[in-house]
């Protein structure tokens, strides 16, 4: 009898059976169908090889399927001794492998399986014996992992300078970011808007630049000009004249002109001016003690002329 790992001696082991079974595990298999075939390869030293069926390629259906086969070695040792009569090669340094190929599809964790397994249980041929390749066990429990590609949800969160954020609480957050980003853009807007260095002259040289020549002689060209009410018009002005747009800034005022066959059109812009005294309180001053003396003598004279006129009155009533 022989175990598995055991040297078989061809003297006394004239048939040999091997059994083969195959199993796919993995979580989620289903809907698994293949086929299986076991094959003979014999090798010899020169590389010459061939290869014979043992069994017929069969369906199945799961994830478990079995073989088993009988080797004939008398009939192989017959085989190779004609080999070796006709090619003059000695029938010695052969290896003989038994080889189930199996081919699997399905379905896996829901994702398309296409797999092949072709294991292999090499003996080592001499005239006397067949030796299992290696002389170990652990070539008869062969295996072969593999894996799909699937898709899942999971958490994440966002590490920034060591302090990580769950997206989650990102995602909650963000409305309130938004806010907040929008309030700052509304309040710098308006401090650009009432800024002076991004005012009407900004807007308009951003805009019109490309019409604009700045000029140092001054804003007046010598006619009276006609004052238009914005810049605009006076850039339609100069587009239908052919004209380009003077621009001459002095202090706080900034004159466009446009100069169309001796009519000067004109636009100006002028900066608010705070004039503090507006906002300012009188300031009162202290008269001197002679100042007040003559305004009490006059004043006396006064009351005194007017008693007078009044004694007259009465007088003559």
């Amino acid at each position: 009898r022989v175990s598995t790992g055991d040297p078989i001696f061809l003297q006394l082991v004239h048939r040999l059976g091997v059994s083969f079974d195959y199993r796919l595990t993995g979580a989620g298999a289903s809907a698994v169908h293949g086929t299986d075939q076991v094959v003979l390869k014999l090798t010899g030293p020169t590389g010459w090889s061939r290869t014979i069926p043992l069994t017929p390629t069969r369906h199945f259906s799961g994830d478990h399927v079995s073989a088993h086969v009988s080797l004939d070695l008398s009939s192989l040792q017959v085989m190779l001794d004609q080999i070796s009569t006709q090619t003059g090669i000695s029938p010695t340094g052969y290896m003989v492998a038994i080889a189930p190929r199996v081919h699997v599809h399905g379905l896996l964790a829901g994702q398309p399986l296409i797999t092949s397994f072709t294991p292999s249980l090499s003996f080592g041929l001499e005239p006397l014996q067949l030796q299992p390749g290696g002389g170990s066990t652990s070539g008869f429990i062969p295996s072969q992992r593999g894996s799909v590609a699937t898709s899942a949800l999971t958490g994440n969160d966002l590490t920034v300078l060591g302090l990580s954020v769950p997206i989650t609480t990102l995602r909650l957050l963000a409305p309130i970011g938004f806010l907040v980003a929008l309030a700052g853009a509304l309040a710098l807007m308006l401090v650009v808007a009432r800024s002076p260095v991004f005012g009407e002259p900004a807007r308009i040289q951003s805009k019109y630049g490309h019409m604009i020549v700045p000029i140092s002689a001054g804003a007046d060209l010598g006619w009276p000009a006609i004052d238009v009410s914005s810049i605009k018009a006076l850039s339609r002005l100069a587009e239908a004249s052919g004209q380009l747009i003077l621009h001459n800034h002095d202090g706080d005022v900034d004159t466009y002109l446009v100069n169309d066959e001796g009519s000067v059109y004109r636009y100006q812009v002028q900066l608010p001016k705070v004039v503090w005294g507006e906002w300012t309180e009188p300031a009162t001053e202290l008269a001197d003690a002679a100042d007040l003396s003559d305004a009490a003598t006059t004043l006396s004279d006064v009351a005194a002329g007017v008693t007078a006129d009044a004694s007259s009155l009465t007088a003559d009533a």
